[in-house]
């Protein structure tokens, strides 16, 4: 395993052993989300009109889909045959049983 010489934390400035030549942040879970952000940030910066176009696309494909889902006929859930002794049952079972004696 090769040494480097001690470096500079990019996001939060504590000084580290990088593993790697190309290594920019410390090993803290924090600091590589940041810089994961960071290089994210960078990415769009640099390449807008390819973004701007990948995230078109990706809504208007998300409007067709709804449109589609609109458009398509529900499935009936209801089944006609038995659906009044059903409820009725079910009703039944909500109340509890009613005494009728005094």
């Amino acid at each position: 395993m090769k040494k480097y010489d001690p470096r500079r934390c990019e996001i939060c400035g504590r000084e580290y052993i990088p593993k790697r030549s190309d290594q920019r942040c410390c090993l803290d879970a924090e600091c590589r989300k940041g810089l994961q952000r960071l290089n994210y940030k960078e990415y769009r910066e640099t390449h807008y009109a390819k973004v701007l176009e990948t995230n078109r696309r990706c809504m208007a494909k998300r409007r067709e889909e709804r449109i589609r889902e609109r458009n398509t006929p529900k499935q009936d859930t209801i089944v006609a045959i038995g659906y009044a002794d059903r409820q009725r049952e079910q009703t039944l079972q909500m109340v509890g049983k009613v005494k009728v004696t005094l």
